[in-house]
């Protein structure tokens, strides 16, 4: 069974003050699992972006890195959840990324995309992962 979620960001006048950078989002975010994934979920990050030395990507890419692979990894009872993270606003997902997501859906994976800490976290609840 193919699920996706997608959770619109909260209204931009909620919030006032600075917008967390997506790094500052994801370690947040990382914190929040520590504490509140569900026992039985394993989860992870697999470090694909930032940039690296022309070597250093070659040699990944031949060991099969891809573009457009989602920050987190999540496994529980067998399925397999991803999840992408953006900033609260202005965070889009590229090309390769909307087209990873599609083949990860088609393979039967779940890819979940949230703009913002808030909205990941309820997206984590409404998906059974995290308490």
């Amino acid at each position: 069974m193919t699920v996706s979620i997608a959770l619109a960001a909260p209204p931009p006048n909620i919030r006032r003050g600075p917008i967390a950078s997506e790094e500052q989002t994801h370690r947040a975010l990382i914190d929040y699992l520590k504490i509140a994934a569900k026992p039985g979920v394993h989860w992870h990050h697999c470090p694909n972006g930032g940039h690296r030395a022309p070597k250093t990507a070659a040699t990944l890419k031949a060991m099969g890195a891809r573009a457009g692979i989602p920050d987190l990894t999540l496994i529980a009872g067998g399925k397999v959840t991803f999840l992408e993270l953006k900033r609260e606003r202005g965070g889009r997902l590229s090309p390769p990324q909307i087209a990873m997501h599609q083949e990860l859906r088609n393979a039967g994976a779940a890819v979940i995309t949230c703009q913002g800490f808030d909205s990941a976290v309820e997206a984590l609840r409404m998906a059974g992962l995290c308490r």
